[in-house]
């Protein structure tokens, strides 16, 4: 979204603040002040609508706190995107992309709120992973960034409980990682969250691999993700969310303002 910063803005929601903020000719030093308040806006307002309805408290929907930053500061520069098990999708939702995205999953349900959201830059499908690679074979190119994240291995959450009306048994994972790595689509740039388990660092062997911390359901929780290219990344889609904490991430943004 290009911003003129001491202009006029077309960012509907905060037309009124920014009408009364920007108004007329300012000095340098209030100009400056301005637009550090209106990025911190800005970031405010992608937080509270970074949420599908219907969707918002879906399981494992990567909605705590430096989850979806910790993803999206390892997602590589790309022209296409694809997303085999959309969930919530705060990751894409969180992401400042002028990709082409493609997203599916199995839910029916998910499709719909997703359709009633309608958000333009996303086509959606309602397909089997497997279906859907099929379909798309000829689509994914070395142009192509796959974040998967489906239903973790049962054995590895805290709660064996089946939380999802899709759950993935061994073949699924099985079937998933193969694709991942002994397919067409094993050209694109893969980038798979999960726990860590043994049947992914021995399907994913040469993999990259990060872990980090997070909460789930109240708990803290070890994840991680495995990527089938160097991390860090060095060119990444979306720099906005440089940085490990949510303090050094409103540093650098106030940075990038100045």
């Amino acid at each position: 979204m290009p911003v003129q910063m001491c202009g006029h803005f077309a960012f509907t929601p905060v037309n009124n603040f920014v009408n009364i903020m920007f108004k007329g000719s300012f000095n340098s030093l209030r100009c400056l002040s301005n637009c550090v308040i209106f990025v911190v806006l800005i970031r405010f307002y992608i937080v509270l609508t970074n949420k599908i309805k219907g969707l918002e408290r879906f399981y494992g929907a990567k909605g705590a706190s430096g989850t979806r930053q910790q993803i999206i500061n390892n997602i590589p520069s790309h022209k296409k995107m694809l997303i085999p098990f959309l969930g919530a999708g705060r990751v894409v939702l969180a992401m400042d992309t002028k990709a082409e995205i493609k997203a599916n999953d199995l839910n029916k349900r998910v499709i719909k709120c997703w359709r009633k959201a309608r958000k333009p830059r996303i086509k959606l499908y309602n397909l089997d992973f497997r279906e859907l690679f099929f379909q798309l074979g000829d689509w994914i190119d070395a142009d192509t960034m796959i974040y998967a994240d489906p239903p973790y291995p049962l054995l590895t959450r805290k709660d064996t409980k089946r939380r999802y009306k899709n759950e993935m048994n061994q073949q699924d994972h099985i079937d998933l990682l193969e694709i991942a790595t002994n397919s067409s689509a094993a050209i694109a740039s893969w980038m798979i969250s999960t726990y860590n388990n043994d049947l992914y660092s021995q399907m994913l062997q040469g993999w990259h691999t990060h872990t980090y911390v997070t909460t789930t359901r109240g708990s803290i929780a070890h994840e991680s993700f495995y990527s089938n290219y160097p991390l860090p990344p060095k060119y990444l889609q979306d720099y906005s969310y440089i940085g490990d904490t949510n303090t050094i991430r409103q540093q650098n943004n106030r940075s990038v303002s100045a």
